[in-house]
């Protein structure tokens, strides 16, 4: 199998959508205007990956999906960086609603990045356990409402807290 490398960059949902404001985000369009700027910018220096960033269960479901189609119109692909819910009992990821639903009609496939569990009250052994159990039950949840959500976790450099998927 042919590998492929990429070579992406990380944005914040509010930057991408327009439709929320932060820090970053006024810093951004300070330094670099706009997101369509920003990526037409990032594409011209073989960009082809963007990360949406900075999501919690409170982000607007419109502001993801708007973030979304903004980097799909620049041609490039997007990631979605989320998080692992500590229960898979009810949907797990209320911002993502409207994209998932994009994807389950539309045949696409997407890749999430999340972090492993970091839980201070588990030492980083079970943090790794439950990490596994939960994402065995997203992946259960994305074939059975088939959502092509691929899940992938990312390395982290080590915080100092039970993190189990530190690797520097």
């Amino acid at each position: 199998m042919k590998q492929t490398r990429k070579l992406g960059i990380s944005l914040p949902v509010e930057f991408l959508s327009g439709m929320e404001t932060s820090t970053e985000t006024e810093y951004l369009r300070s330094v670099f205007g706009g997101p369509e700027v920003l990526l037409a910018k990032v594409k011209e220096r073989n960009v082809s990956c963007v990360e949406i960033k900075s999501m919690l269960q409170k982000t607007s479901p419109q502001a993801v999906y708007a973030a979304f189609r903004k980097v799909k119109e620049h041609g490039m692909e997007a990631v979605l960086h989320g998080y692992l819910p500590e229960h898979t009992d009810t949907v797990p990821f209320p911002p993502f609603a409207l994209l998932f639903d994009y994807l389950k009609k539309s045949g696409r496939s997407m890749i999430m990045v999340v972090h492993a569990l970091r839980s201070k009250q588990r030492n980083s052994e079970e943090n790794g356990a439950v990490t596994a159990r939960i994402m065995a039950e997203l992946i259960s949840f994305f074939s059975r409402e088939e959502y092509k959500v691929q899940l992938a976790l990312e390395n982290n450099r080590d915080h100092g807290n039970p993190d189990p998927s530190y690797t520097y």
